[in-house]
């Protein structure tokens, strides 16, 4: 289970990638630059910090109100030197995890769009944030990065299922097509079995017509495809870091059941956070 000595664990190897940029203005991520995506990354842990300590929430309760606050942020920091932002994302993850050491994973925490998770899910959101953005950091220097499994785990089992569930409940930023891609599943109704390499066990992803239901499975619903996965690869491939033909080819996914070419559809249709 995710814990904060994760978070640690992934603070230290975001932390060493950074420590050996030589260039902050080489491009990253998107429109950011190595040194802007370390301040995205020092970010995410100031945020959930903010959460274990009650503090204040900004008004976001949409995508373009949550890019508003991302950009902000980062705009708002001077340094721009992933050397000495790596010393504060270390310290950062410190202190967050001196703070919700001994404290219930379930405990929950008032975050963004009116929803509330727990303790574990700000844990994940940390990991999932700085795992990805570390393959980012090394593609950028010509490196190679590999996300631990216990990293792609915890975010996909303990940030992206509970937040899918979280804001649907909601309705923030969109309730149940919050997390798709609205046109990519126009039309289809499919229930996914997913299962992780590794993990707690398999969770039902049921589209219908642009809308996103996560759940346990369910005896009386009928699974069309059954998609089996490495979690780190299935990271990868969702948030669009790598091709998923590769990891078929390794069987890193592997589809089966009654429609197994809607394995093809799956990361089309959803949208990450």
């Amino acid at each position: 289970m995710v814990s904060e000595q994760t978070v640690l664990r992934a603070a230290g190897a975001a932390a060493g990638l950074l420590r050996a940029v030589n260039d902050p203005s080489r491009p990253a991520a998107g429109e950011w630059n190595l040194g802007e995506l370390s301040v995205h990354m020092l970010h995410v842990l100031d945020f959930e910090l903010g959460r274990v300590r009650r503090e204040p929430l900004p008004d976001v309760t949409d995508f373009d109100a949550l890019g508003r606050f991302t950009v902000g942020y980062v705009s708002a920091e001077p340094c721009r030197e992933p050397a000495e932002i790596a010393g504060r994302i270390e310290a950062a993850a410190a202190d967050y995890a001196a703070l919700t050491a001994g404290r219930d994973p379930d405990e929950l925490h008032d975050w963004l769009g009116g929803t509330k998770l727990p303790l574990r899910t700000l844990h994940a959101h940390i990991v999932s944030e700085l795992s990805l953005h570390s393959v980012d950091v090394a593609r950028a220097m010509g490196r190679r990065h590999t996300v631990p499994a216990d990293a792609a785990l915890a975010a996909l089992e303990d940030f992206v299922v509970p937040l899918i569930t979280a804001v649907g409940a909601t309705g923030s930023f969109g309730g149940p097509t919050a997390f798709v891609n609205v046109e990519a599943a126009r039309g289809l109704r499919a229930c996914y079995q997913v299962r992780l390499d590794g993990g707690v066990g398999p969770k039902y992803f049921v589209i219908n017509d642009g809308a996103l239901h996560i759940s346990d499975p369910d005896p009386t619903r009928r699974v069309d495809c059954k998609v089996a996965a490495d979690p780190s690869a299935l990271l990868l491939v969702m948030w669009g870091r790598a091709s998923q033909w590769p990891a078929v080819a390794r069987f890193k996914l592997r589809a089966s059941g009654r429609k197994p070419w809607l394995a093809a559809r799956l990361a089309s249709l959803i949208r990450t956070p």
